[in-house]
Order: structure tokens, then sequence, then C-alpha cells
């Protein structure tokens, strides 16, 4: 690994991984003093593995680059704070689909020519989602594919689609905050409909009645497409 390129980036990292070991206080007697060293040696190691992740994916894709063009976007504000909030980010979480999928969403956003408007925001939700609302999300992009139409019942067909991997609470919760976020669009549709309800008294009769149904609609919106863009493998997307 470059020198250059990892110092740039450990600036922008350090404050992160020193916040979070000093966060373990060394207090009580001999023994907790003990386990707290221990447990701070542990989280030091993560650290260490974590920023190694980090740096060889910037790595690789800042070799494809031109040196001057590197060197503006590594020192740039934008890209510090970025690094900053990825790395804390990993630190909180133990999957590693979500970190590379953090890791993705910093190179594209943050180091890759074409800039997306909305990084800060997409990096916000990457950072609050789970990698279960990138695979929904990526279900509800090709279900959409070869649909003109929006698509009604999406929780039961997004669940079919992927093959009953992730569970139906999971999706409905999904759903819900891809559709707050934009990613996903809703339309609801009232409609006023009858149905047949027995009347009892002193003989039963069967009646009609009204009632509202709410039709609710779902599609894959123009931010979404370009989230999953976003969160893509860097260096699929250059092939």
């Amino acid at each position: 690994m470059e020198e250059r390129t990892k110092d740039k980036i450990e600036d922008g990292a350090a404050a992160a991984i020193e916040a979070a070991v000093s966060m373990v206080p060394i207090v009580g007697g001999p023994a907790a003093v003990a386990v707290n060293r221990a447990f701070g040696s542990a989280v030091q190691r993560r650290n260490e593995r974590l920023f190694k992740e980090l740096c060889d994916r910037v790595d690789r894709l800042v070799a494809h680059m031109v040196v001057s063009e590197a060197d503006l976007l590594l020192e740039s504000d934008e890209f510090q704070a970025a690094v900053h909030r990825v790395f804390r980010a990993a630190q909180e979480t133990a999957r590693s689909e979500k970190r590379t999928l953090l890791q993705n969403a910093l190179l594209n956003g943050y180091l890759r020519g074409e800039v997306p408007a909305e990084r800060d925001d997409f990096l916000g939700c990457m950072i609050r989602y789970a990698p279960d609302h990138v695979i929904v999300l990526q279900a509800m992009e090709e279900i959409m594919r070869d649909r003109t139409e929006t698509l009604e019942h999406a929780a039961p067909q997004v669940f079919q689609h992927l093959n009953e991997a992730v569970p139906r609470p999971v999706i409905d919760r999904c759903l819900k905050d891809l559709t707050d976020d934009g990613l996903l669009a809703l339309y609801e549709n009232s409609k006023v409909e009858e149905r047949k309800v027995p009347r009892f008294g002193s003989y039963t009769r069967i009646e009609s009645e009204q009632f509202v149904r709410i039709e609710s609609r779902h599609t894959i919106s123009d931010p979404g497409k370009r989230f999953l863009l976003f969160v893509a493998d860097p260096e699929i997307l250059a092939d």
C-alpha cells in the first residue's frame, strides 16, 4: 500500500479510531483494570483491521487515477468528513456486508468522477440501513424492470422474489424506510366498494354496505436507482 494514500486516509479516520478506544474506562481494582486493558487491545486490533480494509479499497481505486486528481480528492474536506462517517459506522456494525456497502458508497460518492448530487444524503441512508434494505431495493428494481405499471402488494411479491430469504417483517420495515427516504415511490388510491353483510334481528337479512379500500402501489424511484449505483462495487462499474 502506498504510504501517501494511507497517510491521507489516516488523517480522516484517526479521530474516529481514537474516540472509540478512549471510550473504554480503566476504573476499579486490579481485575477491572486487566479486563479493560484486554478489551481495549481487542478494540484496537479490530480498528486496525477495519482501517486496513478501508485503505486497501481506496488504494485499489486510486491506483487507476491521475495522481494530481487523487491528491486533490483525498485532501478535500468532503472526503475526509465522509471517511470519518464511514469508519464510525463500520465500527458499529458486525456485518461485513454492510462494511462493504459503506466502502462502496465512499468510493463511488467521493472518489469517482461522477458525483451524485444526493451523495451526503445517500451516505446517511447507508449508515442507517442494514444490508437488507439494499437487497429489498434491488429486488424492487428487478421486479419493476419489465413492468409498465406500479406494483400492488409489494411486500409479498418481494418476499417471493427473494425466495423467502428475507423475513416478511424485515421486508415490511425496509419498504417503509425506503419509501420514507424517497428511494421507493408510493401511490395510494382510495376506492369505494360494496360488500354484503348479514343483519340480525327478528330475522336475518343480507344487506349491502359501502366501505373505502386503500390501494397501495410501489415502484422504484429515480433516486432509488441512483442509490443502487452509489452502493455498487466501483470496480465492477469501472469494467
